[in-house]
């Protein structure tokens, strides 16, 4: 499956860099980064998305919504996207697909071929959102080209509401079993000890130089890796005006952070504070489990609940179905205790397998 979104809508481009950062996972070379499932080209004149999660998809298409006033009053607005999308993926039977088609120019069911139109609608209040899929079928492959539409108008709020339904899945669903909806199966990722800057100059290659692990330098992305194996690894990149280290920093065991590590974070990277990250996704818990049991509080974001717990805090969207714990801790020249990190990072997982036991 590929799923190719294509707009030249690059004030846009924070708001995807913003969700992208949270991702453990993540690689940044040039005018690419990438992620498991997704890959995003950034040029001076467009952002071309390449994607092979169909949960990506949902991710990535609402953001890509605009709110525009179309009066002088702004009293009346419109959902607006220049988006473009091509998928391909395997295909359902035609005859399958023909009853959730809205037009149909061309059917040959001997050859497998088929040509047609699916439509779909999501509305709130008076404004709408409609989606038309060019279909082509062949050899057990849909090609679809996607198009957005918005119809009347209405409030601010309305457009939101109605932006916040678009869901590429629910278009798709009945043309490819690739969009069938399968049981959610919750991903846990951390507690990851990471942080990104841009490293001293002058004294990144000391670094490197003390220390006893294995340093590999990666060619194709040209960079290099310290690997602490299981327990994670630094990353550093040269920027393309060659002005600036890029330094990542993931870490999975803070066994390996002892008093010199952290003084050599500081004082050789420059590193000024850690973020401790837990998180999961694709986890249900009803609002009485957040508020009664896991003592989360409503905030006024509508989708969003958080929780304190001294050390870390907590934030669960129940539209997506993440939860994110986050902590950190400040470096300075005097250090600190390595025990403080091994503390939080090991509430932060006793906490997560408790959230997880009340998970419906």
């Amino acid at each position: 499956m590929l799923i190719e979104i294509f707009t030249k809508q690059l004030n846009k481009k924070n708001i995807i860099l913003t969700l992208l950062a949270t991702e453990p996972h993540l690689n940044s070379t040039g005018e690419k980064i990438t992620v498991p499932g997704l890959v995003l080209h950034i040029t001076a004149n467009y952002l071309l998305f390449n994607i092979s999660s169909p949960a990506w998809a949902e991710r990535i298409v609402p953001l890509l919504f605009s709110i525009k006033p179309i009066n002088a009053s702004g009293q009346l607005y419109e959902p607006v996207s220049d988006m473009k999308i091509i998928v391909t993926a395997k295909s359902f039977e035609p005859t399958s697909i023909l009853p959730y088609l809205h037009e149909l120019s061309h059917l040959d069911l001997e050859r497998g071929e088929l040509l047609g139109v699916r439509l779909v609608e999501w509305r709130s209040r008076d404004v709408a959102v409609v989606a038309g899929a060019e279909t082509a079928v062949q050899g057990g492959i849909i090609t679809a080209r996607i198009k957005f539409n918005p119809h009347f108008r209405d409030s601010q709020y309305n457009c939101q509401a109605c932006i916040d339904q678009v869901s590429i899945g629910e278009l798709l669903k009945p043309l490819s079993p690739e969009f069938a909806r399968t049981p959610l199966q919750p991903r846990i990722t951390g507690p990851v000890i990471q942080a990104r800057l841009s490293a001293n100059c002058s004294k990144w290659a000391e670094f490197i130089n003390r220390q006893s692990v294995p340093v590999i330098y990666q060619q194709a992305a040209d960079l290099y890796l310290v690997d602490y194996g299981e327990a994670g690894q630094l990353i550093f990149k040269q920027k393309p005006d060659r002005r600036e280290i890029l330094c990542s920093i993931e870490l999975t065991n803070p066994q390996i952070i002892s008093a010199d590590f952290i003084d050599m974070l500081h004082n050789l990277l420059g590193v000024g504070e850690l973020t401790i990250l837990h998180t999961a996704e694709n986890i249900l818990l009803p609002p009485e489990q957040l508020m009664y049991n896991l003592s989360f509080h409503k905030e006024p974001d509508f989708y969003s609940f958080t929780v304190s717990k001294g050390c870390f805090t907590g934030m669960y969207d129940i539209k997506k179905l993440t939860l994110t714990l986050s902590g950190s801790v400040e470096i300075n020249k005097e250090g600190v205790p390595p025990d403080t990190i091994q503390h939080i990072h090991t509430k932060m997982a006793e906490y997560m397998y408790k959230v997880l036991e009340h998970a419906v």
